[in-house]
């Protein structure tokens, strides 16, 4: 009587993450069509802050629903979100401090919920208001290194699992692509925040361009999602660390006796 709900259960989580898989790819190549275009305008510092036309709009919907979605389906599948992380992770400081107090799937569902809710907001109040329209097209290329994330999760899920999460070459292959991607897709924005606010041309022109609710506004958007980063940043390693421990693990086990990703998280969730 258990086994269905969390095979139906497995099998939305599959499909949630092929849907992400689509909307990160689509995310990422508009993001970064929009903002190398930043590039042959006068002045693309101006553009990258407040540019908004009807690419923005188009893009900003798409993300906006994609978001709103993403609640449901986490809660959906908030049994899986926790991707093998444990109160001990890292010595226990992955997930510190609410490790204290919630178990990591809790802890998951809550920081993405919060992630999900302020994002929401952030394209809401561009779409609202045609406003730092530039800012948010960071918040696109936020999902380059999210498509070879989810390529990773989706391998973790799958079974039998993927020949090459057996290979730990091939496993720090790809988490050093996924760091790439995230230096390029996320680092952009930070760089973007720092110009902007270095006494001189930047912290000058962001004062002559926004007003004084979209300065609030962005440099509440860029402080938590720079934070943000830098959590997110610890898990990926985490995760990479994970992954090469269980390929060097099945290197020494034979085919037959190697431990079932998919099977383990399923039993979890029971």
């Amino acid at each position: 009587a258990k086994v269905a709900p969390c095979r139906s259960s497995l099998v939305f989580y599959h499909k949630k993450l092929r849907r992400m898989q689509i909307f990160a790819v689509l995310a990422s190549i508009s993001g970064l069509a929009i903002f190398l275009q930043c590039f042959i305008v006068e002045e693309p510092l101006v553009e990258m802050l407040t540019g908004f036309g009807p690419a923005h709009q188009v893009c900003f919907t798409m993300a906006l629903s994609h978001w709103v979605i993403n609640i449901w389906e986490d809660w959906r599948t908030r049994m899986f979100l926790a991707q093998g992380l444990s109160g001990n992770t890292a010595g226990g400081l992955a997930l510190f401090p609410l490790n204290l107090l919630c178990t990591p799937p809790r802890i998951m569902q809550v920081m993405y919920a919060i992630h999900h809710t302020v994002t929401i907001f952030a394209y809401s109040y561009s779409l609202i208001t045609h406003r730092l329209g530039g800012v948010l097209v960071q918040g696109l290329l936020f999902e380059m290194p999210v498509v070879f994330v989810l390529r990773r999760e989706l391998a973790v899920a799958t079974e039998p699992s993927p020949a090459w999460l057996h290979n730990e070459d091939l496993v720090n292959i790809h988490w050093l692509v996924t760091y790439a991607a995230f230096l390029v897709g996320r680092g952009c924005s930070s760089v973007l925040w720092l110009l902007s606010v270095i006494p001189g041309y930047g912290a000058d022109r962001l004062q002559d361009l926004l007003h004084v609710e979209d300065l609030i506004a962005y440099h509440t958007f860029a402080v938590f999602f720079t934070s943000l980063n830098c959590r997110v940043f610890i898990l990926l390693m985490c995760w990479h660390g994970q992954d090469a421990e269980k390929a060097r693990s099945r290197n020494q086990v034979s085919p037959g006796e190697a431990p079932s990703i998919a099977k383990a998280t399923s039993d979890r969730t029971q």
